[in-house]
């Protein structure tokens, strides 16, 4: 009996020594170890907000590139692998390499650690995965997270809760944007996007000269905010003159194309005068501009319009007597002229003679 109770105490030292070797290795597939940065893994969501909410670990998840969206709200969050040749492979496809890892323990069969870091009291040690992955395991899921242009940023080895990350093999797209300093069409890498700095709507880079009909003045706008009812394209509709107003003798100003020769001049001395209508008599009359202040004046010449004269109905004759005017009256006026001028001449043809 006693060599069976020492048989069976050898057999189970031994296998406590074997789990303690396995146990002492980074990680491993639903076993918890100190040696992870979350004891019993990352499984779940759920389970990396609780490990998040520790501040220690937080600090380390920021630290390798891991932020409160990513964690919170799952922010371009996929699953993946990372293996011990330092490969991260999503929808199969190696989108990072020479990975790293953070891992909670210094293990003694593993070479030095290229760093170590401390959050909230706890060192981290810093491994390539091939140095961290002793345990026989070669490959490992994770959650990896990746920007708004797709490259990768890091990750979290869910058995273990270690954060993972390395070289992006992502490379940037080239895309036309608006560069909104230039007002041009340029070319930059997609990861270069700066929304203050350039525009994806290229149509902000489209710009025209209008007229802005509020201030009449031109002004610079972008193609599409052109609006009929607030500008014209017509740049003359802004090309103002000031001219002499022929009628009215004022200076006034109209547009360029508005400019009539026979109500302008451009010779603003022809507004010292003017045609006018003076009441008193209705005549047009030319005055000087002062005069024009002066109420015997109007400038409404429909007030100098002469009114038409009709003429006087003749006289009727008495009974008996003939017209006095008319014909009559010069053949009669003749005859009797003609009668005083044949006696006077008979007088003095009978002088002569006695």
């Amino acid at each position: 009996m006693d060599k069976v109770k020492k048989f069976g105490i050898a057999i189970s030292l031994g296998v406590a020594i074997i789990g303690g070797v396995w146990l002492a290795s980074p990680s491993k597939a639903a076993k918890c170890s100190d040696f992870n940065v979350v004891a019993c893994g990352t499984h779940s969501q759920g389970d990396l907000k609780i490990a998040y909410a520790r501040p220690h670990v937080k600090s380390l998840y920021n630290h390798s590139g891991i932020t409160d969206s990513m964690i919170n709200n799952g922010t371009n969050m996929k699953q993946g692998t990372v293996d011990a040749n330092g490969n991260v492979v999503v929808d199969g496809q190696v989108v990072a390499t020479g990975a790293r890892t953070y891992q909670a323990k210094a293990g003694t069969r593993q070479v030095s650690p290229e760093k170590t870091v401390n959050y909230g009291g706890y060192n981290y040690y810093q491994y390539t995965t091939g140095q961290s992955f002793i345990d026989g395991t070669t490959t490992y899921a994770i959650y990896a997270w990746f920007d708004n242009y797709g490259k990768f940023i890091a990750g979290v080895i869910k058995d273990c809760g270690n954060p993972v990350w390395g070289q992006a093999t992502w490379k940037a797209k080239d895309v036309k944007v608006c560069d909104l300093t230039s007002k041009k069409i340029v070319t930059i890498k997609e990861n270069e996007y700066d929304s203050k700095k350039h525009s994806k709507d290229l149509e902000d880079c489209k710009e025209t000269k209008v007229c802005d009909l509020d201030s009449n003045t031109i002004i610079t706008i972008k193609e599409k905010q052109f609006d009929s009812k607030k500008h014209s394209k017509d740049l003359t509709d802004c090309q103002k003159t000031r001219v002499c107003e022929l009628k009215t003798g004022k200076i006034i100003t109209i547009k360029e194309k508005e400019y009539d020769e026979k109500k302008h001049s451009r010779n603003e001395d022809d507004c010292d005068k003017a045609e006018v209508c003076r009441i008193s008599d209705k005549q047009t009359v030319t005055v000087t501009r002062k005069e024009l202040n002066n109420s015997q004046y109007t400038t409404d010449m429909s007030k100098c319009k002469e009114t038409p004269v009709t003429p006087p109905t003749p006289e009727a004759p008495t009974p008996g007597e003939l017209p006095k005017t008319g014909t009559a009256n010069i053949v009669m006026s003749a005859l009797g002229l003609g009668g005083l001028t044949t006696a006077i001449i008979a007088y003095v043809v009978s002088r002569r003679q006695m």
